[in-house]
């Protein structure tokens, strides 16, 4: 009975443990990044403050014009939410950008744009190894 509860708080305690992996955030490289995926997330609502489901999110990157391939983007877990970039992206954000974020354009629709909001999106730290939102409101009201 004993080496059961054990081996079970040693599985409990690896599956835990998976999560924080680390790896090199660059080939070389002195800094240590977990493969944790982070993603920048939006909240939506509507003038009586009801999520808003069944929008498309289109992002731009004015520095270089580039739209974010929206199938690398996903709608939250929740009605309302969706991610606005997230890791997969972290290599756009040029050098010098990286702390003081670069800037991005989010704009939602559902046959029309229904708002339009700017994000200023980084990768901060001494290892850059996950994005950040720098500056943008949390929660978006539709007109």
């Amino acid at each position: 009975m004993r080496y059961s509860i054990l081996s079970a708080i040693g599985v409990v305690a690896t599956v835990l443990l998976a999560g924080c992996v680390e790896q090199p955030a660059e080939p070389g490289g002195d800094c240590v990044c977990t493969t944790q995926f982070v993603q920048v997330a939006i909240t939506v609502l509507d003038a009586q403050g009801l999520p808003v489901s069944g929008l498309t999110i289109k992002v731009t990157m004015p520095r270089t014009g580039q739209i974010l391939d929206p199938s690398r983007l996903s709608q939250g877990s929740e009605p309302g939410r969706y991610v606005i970039f997230n890791d997969a992206f972290k290599n756009l954000v040029a050098p010098e950008n990286r702390e003081s974020g670069e800037e991005i354009r989010v704009v939602g629709s559902l046959k029309d744009p229904i708002f339009d909001e700017t994000y200023r999106i980084g990768a901060p730290g001494e290892c850059h190894c996950h994005v950040a939102k720098v500056s943008g409101p949390d929660t978006v009201r539709v007109r």
